[in-house]
């Protein structure tokens, strides 16, 4: 499988950039983020799931327990019952991620009208005049 990352980003690098697209500053954007976090963790936790229209969806996986080999020595062994966090992308979060040529769709998670998959065969200046600001297009 190509490896598709370089580097990852810190906690630092995250709250600074989330901070900088805010215009807010870093200790409220931190303290944002972690109730964010702590919020989709708990809420995961107790069986819920958490979405965020146009990003995805969080949810709790179970693994029963199974059983595996240990590596050094080949042995069977068990290995007991885990849960783990997943996220699942939403289909506009995906065509994103591909690349995808623009079409008119909302996205809450981008806070705007993004144009996402479909044709793009306006010059760019056509597209970006077409971002939405408070339900109305700017001039």
């Amino acid at each position: 499988m190509k490896e598709l990352y370089t580097s990852m980003a810190t906690k630092a690098e995250l709250i600074s950039g989330v901070a900088e697209r805010a215009d807010a500053d870093k200790k409220t954007t931190e303290a944002v983020l972690a109730a964010f976090f702590e919020h989709t963790a708990e809420t995961v936790k107790s069986g819920d799931k958490v979405s965020w229209p146009g990003f995805g969806t969080f949810s709790m996986t179970e693994r029963g327990p199974r059983t595996g080999r240990n590596p050094q020595t080949g042995k069977s062994m068990k290995i007991g019952k885990s849960r783990s966090l997943k996220l699942q992308t939403s289909a506009p979060m995906k065509e994103w991620l591909l690349g995808k040529p623009p079409i008119e769709r909302h996205h809450a998670f981008f806070g705007s009208i993004l144009f996402m998959g479909g044709d793009k065969s306006e010059p760019d200046d056509y597209w970006e005049s077409k971002q939405l600001v408070g339900g109305a297009e700017e001039p």
